[in-house]
């Protein structure tokens, strides 16, 4: 096996939050490197879905630092547009996939980073409790990339898997994920169709209880004068169309419809394929057809039934499924569900969360927050205050040199429906790079990085700690309708 140099730190997956971690760990001076599956970096982000979350329900920033600087970046290539309110994400941020995908490119090469593409890990060199450092299957063969600290940012915990590292997956009770989904995009919509259709049927405009709540009351919905004033936006709608036209529909109940200003795309989310695990090869394959199929389907019935897409095209489909929910490391700390939506605040916080706590239901007839759900809809609790993310969550019980970024990090499998978000991801992920920096070049373990010295680096680049201190967005959720 051919034996690779060492780096400081090995960051596995280059998608949401393994990006963002790389471009931090690469800042801090360390020699940094990305093992990525694909030829490109963003993962989810790259999709064309907005970024809820970025600020809370009452409008404070959460999400600053690295993902501020990639909107900024992006801002000034006209592939982005501002932060706006959103009734169930707080805030949504439009964005150009593709361009995205380049401009995250050009900000780990700017930070020294060195991508390793095409590359898929497919083992952990453990030693007891320590990590020598990943086993990476190529064009070259099988290669060993040792590392001082690695960060496992596939989602899945794949490398904490292999390494020992404890985890769980899934609900306690009986295992079940949320669902797995495929979005896909589509041009040549006539958006003033849907708006007019929506006009004469304020009816699809709605958030029913059971999908979307605050504090046990129902989240409203904006009036559609503000969605039609704010493209780059995200609206759930044609839900009473679907249930009239295609009754059995085996994905959601409802359509989340993404627009970005001054285009004829949209960027839709309603496929979905239960029962299934993505760390088995077999139900990930299972979930890529199943998906696929959807997809195509849901084309032609938009196509034929649904205002504005008598003339759309399939623009484009991701490079894999969504997948929503697999394992979660046992960190020195679980983020729980009271943790999230009371907005809790931790000495060791390293960046805050506000996208909504979003459960898509795992199975039909079963149990979600104490309700019976159809298996079409989903649970989704408004985040009013931004919660702390504590460093603890990041930092497994085993395995001394690893940490964990993004959608796998420590917490309940209720508290995950916030903690997947995006935007969150790219908090973690930001923290995690700067903590493994700063071990690599002080050659300490992540456990022992001094949480007040890595809190005020995280404080310089911009990242949100004291949610009190956060600007406000101009128009926070609750007074946007009135503009």
């Amino acid at each position: 096996m051919q034996v690779r140099t060492q780096a400081d730190v090995a960051v596995v997956g280059g998608g949401t939050s393994g990006a963002i971690a790389a471009v931090a760990a690469g800042r801090t001076g360390a020699h940094t490197v990305l093992v990525e599956q694909y030829g490109f970096v963003g993962g989810v982000a790259s999709t064309g879905m907005v970024f809820p979350g970025v600020f809370d329900g009452e409008g404070y920033r959460a999400a600053g630092g690295l993902l501020q600087e990639l909107f900024d970046r992006m801002n000034e290539m006209g592939a982005s547009i501002e932060h706006v309110p959103n009734p169930t994400g707080a805030s949504t941020t439009a964005n150009d996939p593709e361009l995205l995908k380049f401009v995250l490119m050009n900000m780990l090469i700017e930070a020294g980073v060195q991508p390793i593409l095409h590359s898929f890990t497919v083992d952990a060199a453990a030693e007891g409790n320590h990590i020598r450092g990943v086993i990476l299957a190529n064009k070259s063969g099988l290669q060993l990339q040792p590392a001082k600290i690695v960060i496992d940012a596939t989602g899945d915990a794949d490398v904490a898997a292999r390494a020992g590292a404890a985890f769980e997956k899934g609900r306690p009770e009986d295992g079940r994920m949320q669902p797995i989904t495929l979005i896909f995009r589509m041009s040549n919509v006539n958006l003033k169709e849907i708006f007019d259709y929506l006009r004469d049927h304020p009816e699809e405009l709605r958030i029913p209880f059971t999908t979307a709540f605050s504090k046990g009351k129902a989240v409203d919905t904006y009036p559609l004068d503000y969605y039609e004033k704010t493209p780059g936006s995200q609206l759930e709608t044609f839900g009473c169309l679907l249930d009239r036209h295609w009754p059995d529909w085996p994905g959601k109940n409802m359509f989340h419809i993404s627009t970005l200003r001054g285009r004829d795309e949209v960027t839709i989310n309603v496929t979905r394929a239960q029962g299934l695990d993505a760390t088995n090869v077999d139900d990930l394959s299972k979930a890529e057809i199943e998906c696929q199929r959807q997809v195509l389907s849901m084309v032609q019935w938009l196509r034929k039934n649904a205002p504005g897409f008598r003339n759309a095209r399939l623009m484009s489909v991701p490079f894999q499924v969504g997948v929503r929910e697999t394992r979660r490391i046992k960190g020195s700390y679980t983020l729980t569900m009271e943790d999230v939506v009371e907005g809790r605040d931790f000495p060791d916080a390293i960046g805050r969360g506000a996208y909504p706590l979003d459960i898509h239901d795992p199975a039909k007839k079963i149990k979600v927050l104490g309700r019976e759900v159809s298996g079409k809809s989903m649970t989704l609790i408004h985040i009013i205050r931004s919660y702390g993310i504590p460093y603890r969550c990041l930092v497994p019980e085993r395995v001394d040199n690893l940490l964990a970024a993004g959608r796998c990090i420590s917490t309940t499998h209720e508290a995950a429906g916030s903690t997947r978000g995006m935007a969150v991801c790219m908090v973690t992920g930001e923290a995690a790079g700067t903590a493994a920096g700063m071990a690599a070049l002080k050659n300490t373990l992540p456990r022992d990085v001094p949480v007040n010295e890595l809190r005020a680096t995280l404080e310089r680049n911009k990242v949100v700690l004291d949610r009190d201190k956060a600007e406000r967005l101009s128009s926070a959720v609750g007074s946007a309708v009135s503009s």
